[in-house]
């Protein structure tokens, strides 16, 4: 027999999805997450690799209902969304507003439950192991969240102390806040207050603090917002970097300028929570028939979401695309 105990570590270990927080005997099949390690136990022994660089994100037939506020009744606010993100690629999820963008996002980030359909990070259900998978998983918000009276190195040396373990040396942790601000190309700021930093600075300044631990995946909500066009290119080709250094990226935007240069996927959405499109942005452009992505706006108020989604349904089995790979028996589960 294998008895598993974890000494107080400071993220945890979790057996089949529950932190272990007492001694236990390990059973034929039970799954062991500790970080960004999968282990299987097999009766004899314990095998497993690391989720770093290898992290796909798949939703299945994705819907999120609403109670409305005026009549009371049900309102579907995402309907019927399967969208496959390979690992280490960047995906942007584009559309007009009130198209589900950020309602998509919440539901792929573990932030909100679908109403129906099913989030697996590989083979396991966000949801249902969310607190396992919690440790690989890093947001980043619109607004800038750390605090502009501490310089870079305060601010990201505190959130080192929250994310890191708590037994990790002072100089090895001191490395990580140094490394991170390197892979942000802020090395040269970390004497500086952030509220002195640039718009564009600021935005790399929450970037390294969220991904200090190297998450597998990340996520982005609308973190271009309000930058002019070379600052949005200088981040967008940031997360394309981090991208091809392993991390799976998920990212809502209105600004389209940089997307088709740095993106692998986009996903276009159509009110009301319509997907009507995802692939390549040259095969989005050539699908809605336009020059640049901004023109898929005006083509999406030609006709109803629903009409483009039917659309796409057949350029799929047109041209053999595969949407998702196909699900293992009970994703596309209703919650």
């Amino acid at each position: 027999r294998i008895f598993l105990r974890d000494l107080g570590s400071t993220n945890g270990t979790f057996v089949n999805g529950v932190r272990a927080t007492k001694g236990l005997m390990l059973e034929v099949g039970d799954r062991i997450n500790i970080g960004p390690f999968s282990l299987h136990f097999d009766g004899r022994q314990i095998t497993g690799q690391s989720w770093q660089g290898d992290v796909r994100l798949t939703g299945y037939a994705l819907s999120k209902d609403v109670r409305d506020n005026v009549s009371g009744e049900p309102l579907r606010i995402l309907d019927n969304v399967t969208v496959d993100i390979a690992p280490r690629e960047f995906v942007c999820l584009l559309g007009p507003s009130g198209s589900g963008k950020s309602t998509l996002m919440n539901v792929l980030s573990g932030r909100s439950v679908p109403s129906e359909g099913r989030v697996l990070v590989n083979d396991l259900g966000l949801h249902e192991n969310f607190d396992a998978l919690k440790p690989d998983i890093a947001m980043v918000e619109q607004h800038n969240v750390l605090h502009e009276d501490l310089t870079l190195g305060q601010a990201l040396g505190y959130a080192a102390e929250l994310r890191l373990p708590s037994d990790l040396a002072g100089e090895a942790r001191s490395d990580i806040v140094a490394k991170a601000a390197d892979n942000v190309e802020l090395g040269d700021r970390l004497g500086n207050q952030i509220g002195t930093l640039s718009g564009g600075q600021k935005k790399r300044a929450s970037l390294s603090s969220e991904t200090l631990n190297r998450p597998g995946l990340l996520y982005l909500d609308e973190v271009t917002s309000g930058l002019d066009e070379q600052t949005d290119w200088e981040l967008m080709r940031l997360l394309r970097q981090m991208a091809d250094n392993g991390m799976t990226i998920v990212c809502v935007t209105h600004t389209l300028a940089n997307v088709e240069a740095f993106c692998h996927k986009v996903v276009v959405m159509g009110s009301p929570g319509v997907m009507t499109f995802t692939g390549t942005p040259s095969d989005a452009l050539a699908f809605f028939d336009v020059k640049s992505l901004g023109g898929i706006f005006g083509r999406l108020r030609e006709e109803p979401s629903t009409a483009w989604r039917r659309r796409f349904e057949q350029w799929v089995e047109d041209h053999g695309v595969a949407a998702a790979p196909p699900p293992p028996d009970g994703a596309a589960q209703h919650n």
